[in-house]
């Protein structure tokens, strides 16, 4: 009711045009086939797929950090990014109801990362530098069980986390000159962790892949390969515990196009690092790199060691060209997400991009995008509300009202766009 007593409805929400790919891995495809949720600033995006219809989840004050779905799909987390000296909280949603579970605050300044138990028991949230702390929560009972500082004083932060997929209370975290194995002991409430053996490899872990029989996993690293390591766990999926420390198989690159005689064995190795892993069915890997490469390859049926004999230990480059390359797409800037849907992939860029891949003939389509900072003016033509036009740091852009889809960008390079209009007979814009 505003000052005159005259009731006051708020605006329906029609739509929210944006896809925010800061966060890695932040785009979820939920396991019905049909949702996709990513953050948006705040609020996380539920987005159905094919009817384009969207749902959002509000609960957070500040830019959204990091994204989990439930193996089940019942649950959705999220964690955030705050100033410093203040806590950041984890949200546990429920996906049909869309209503907040569980929320807590237990890390400082940021949230780096949340995932699922792949029995779904647990949620395991990582704090950022501030914290590198490791909290577990059982969903069931709505209480923290134990938490952990993420890495010891010999090594650097950790920044990913990823769940076992065949034992519900392991998982392994990475970053920094830092790998972990890690195992929940419940009736004791902690947690032990086993390094994993990397000899003298140093390594900035930025994402972690586990097979789906937990013998291997796949870490993508800054240094623009992927390193493979041997989880030793028993056949019984019982036993919780590696039987002996995991250990490095080797640091894998792509094989070159072209083949040096005096350097044989070296590999091509990605450009600004690898962002992004995905592991499918028919044992190919997605690979997205820093430079919006995004590459289908297939491990070699060569062993590791044979090429490190050759060799004969001349090796300057400890990344094998382990890689053979079956198909590759560029999407202009850094891939942080990459998710299966149907035959499509789904890619997520730093530059607030998301791309869809036909699996087939890796063709690409831009399906979403938005400004990457401010947004200082907006402008409809005149007597014409079909398009509008958008003034921000980078671009000015054109919109259009019923497909939310962009349909014109004008870039100027080093100028900031700080007001926008369109001319009245709408042939012309005027910044």
């Amino acid at each position: 009711m505003n000052e005159e007593g005259v009731d006051v409805e708020d605006l329906e929400l029609l739509s929210i045009i944006g896809f925010d790919g800061n966060p890695h891995n932040g785009l979820k495809v939920h396991p019905d086939g049909v949702h996709i949720v990513y953050p948006l600033g705040n609020k996380l995006a539920i987005k159905n797929w094919k009817s384009k219809k969207e749902k959002f989840l509000e609960g957070h004050t500040n830019v959204i950090s990091t994204v989990a779905i439930s193996n089940n799909g019942l649950y959705v987390a999220s964690g955030q990014i705050n100033h410093m000296g203040f806590k950041a909280s984890v949200i546990l949603w429920d996906f049909k109801k869309l209503n907040i579970l569980l929320q807590y605050e237990s890390h400082k300044v940021r949230v780096e990362a949340v995932v699922f138990s792949s029995c779904d028991t647990y949620l395991i949230s990582l704090g950022g530098p501030d914290d590198s702390n490791i909290v577990l929560w059982n969903i069931e009972v709505k209480e923290a069980l134990c938490g952990s500082y993420a890495s010891d004083r010999t090594s650097g932060d950790a920044v990913t986390l990823s769940p076992m997929n065949l034992r519900g209370p392991c998982f392994m975290t990475g970053g920094e000159c830092t790998l972990k194995v890690w195992t929940l002991n419940v009736l004791d409430r902690n947690l032990r962790s086993m390094n994993v053996s990397l000899g003298k490899i140093k390594r900035i872990i930025t994402c972690i892949e586990i097979d789906y029989r937990d013998e291997f996993a796949y870490c993508g690293t800054s240094t623009g390969d992927i390193v493979k390591v041997k989880l030793n766990y028993s056949h019984d999926i019982n036993i919780l515990d590696p039987i002996v420390k995991p250990v490095l198989i080797g640091c894998f690159a792509k094989f070159p196009k072209k083949i040096s005689s005096k350097q044989p064995l070296e590999a091509e190795r990605y450009s600004q690092g690898v962002g992004a892993i995905l592991l499918l069915d028919d044992d190919s890997i997605i690979v997205g790199a820093g430079d919006g490469t995004v590459d289908m390859v297939r491990e070699r049926d060569v062993s590791p060691d044979s090429l490190i004999q050759k060799g004969h230990g001349k090796l300057i480059n400890p990344s094998l060209p382990m890689l053979i390359m079956i198909r590759s797409v560029h999407v202009g800037s850094t891939v942080t997400s990459a998710q299966k849907l149907g035959d499509e992939l789904l890619i997520g860029t730093i530059q607030c991009e998301l791309y869809v891949i036909n699996m087939k003939t890796f063709s690409v389509k831009l399906m979403a995008t938005c400004h990457t900072s401010t947004i200082y003016d907006i402008a409809f033509p005149s007597q014409y509300s079909d398009v509008f036009a958008t003034a921000s740091k980078d671009d000015v852009r054109v919109w259009s009202v019923q497909t939310s889809q962009e349909l014109l960008r004008i870039s100027v390079p080093n100028f900031t766009c700080s007001g926008v209009i369109f001319t009245h007979d709408g042939k012309a814009i005027i910044t």
